[in-house]
């Protein structure tokens, strides 16, 4: 009698899972209990001026440094924890187990890092959010089409799509007096990031990973195969 397999849960994309879960329970907490203390304290990059109640990044506090990073896992309303979960949530695991945690960390490191040091010296507005990590993303799902030497229309269809609530979330946040030049420079800078997150699957090809286990695995096959006669020898023997 065949035995009944059990149901198994399993933590596939351990970078990508621990960032949106503890992201959420940070914005869960900060909603409902400290009113928006953890985002507007530690979750959220100055930029170059004082906006929105928010005051111009000091080089002289340690805070505002830390700041550069950490505020990936903050979320200025549910609107933008849920598109932005949804994006990653879709594409992360598969890029982390296509490319491995390590590097997927790597990437969402470095895309925070770029993201919080253009938005502290360039940008007038306040940044809070993982859109740097979204574009990384969206970045690679291009890189892989591009390794395959096709365009992905899909891709360059997200792209747009994100780049148009990029806009929206900054004008709606800036006090919703429309398009204005300044407002680029904040998506450009998340844009920018997410480019230099995804350059490291042009050094990191799942291409060049697989044909290299490939390689190293048909070598241990011959290693350890039975020598076979070869086609030109002659084996004697006698027929009864």
């Amino acid at each position: 009698m065949a035995k009944k397999s059990k149901l198994r849960f399993v933590y596939d994309s351990p970078v990508v899972s621990t960032f949106v879960i503890v992201s959420a329970l940070l914005f869960v907490t900060d909603v409902f209990f400290l009113k928006g203390k953890i985002v507007s304290s530690f979750l959220t990059c100055p930029g170059t001026k004082k906006s929105a109640g928010f005051d111009a990044f000091n080089f002289k506090s340690a805070l505002d440094y830390v700041k550069i990073f950490t505020h990936i896992f903050g979320n200025s309303a549910w609107e933008n924890l849920f598109v932005n979960f949804a994006f990653i949530l879709v594409s992360g695991p598969v890029f982390e187990e296509k490319y491995g945690s390590v590097y997927i960390f790597v990437m969402c490191l470095t895309a925070g890092i770029v993201s919080g040091v253009l938005n502290a010296c360039m940008s007038p507005f306040a940044s809070t959010g993982a859109a740097s990590i979204v574009f990384t993303m969206i970045f690679l799902s291009m890189i892989t089409a591009f390794s395959k030497k096709t365009f992905s229309v899909s891709s360059l269809l997200i792209l747009l799509l994100y780049i148009g609530y990029e806009f929206y979330c900054v004008i709606k946040l800036s006090g919703g007096g429309g398009f204005k030049a300044v407002l680029l420079v904040p998506v450009c800078g998340d844009l920018i990031a997410g480019i230099c997150g995804s350059l490291f699957g042009f050094f990191v090809s799942p291409k060049k990973k697989s044909s290299s286990s490939a390689k190293t695995v048909l070598q241990e096959k011959e290693k350890y195969s039975a020598p076979a006669y070869s086609s030109d020898e002659t084996v004697v023997g006698t027929l009864n």
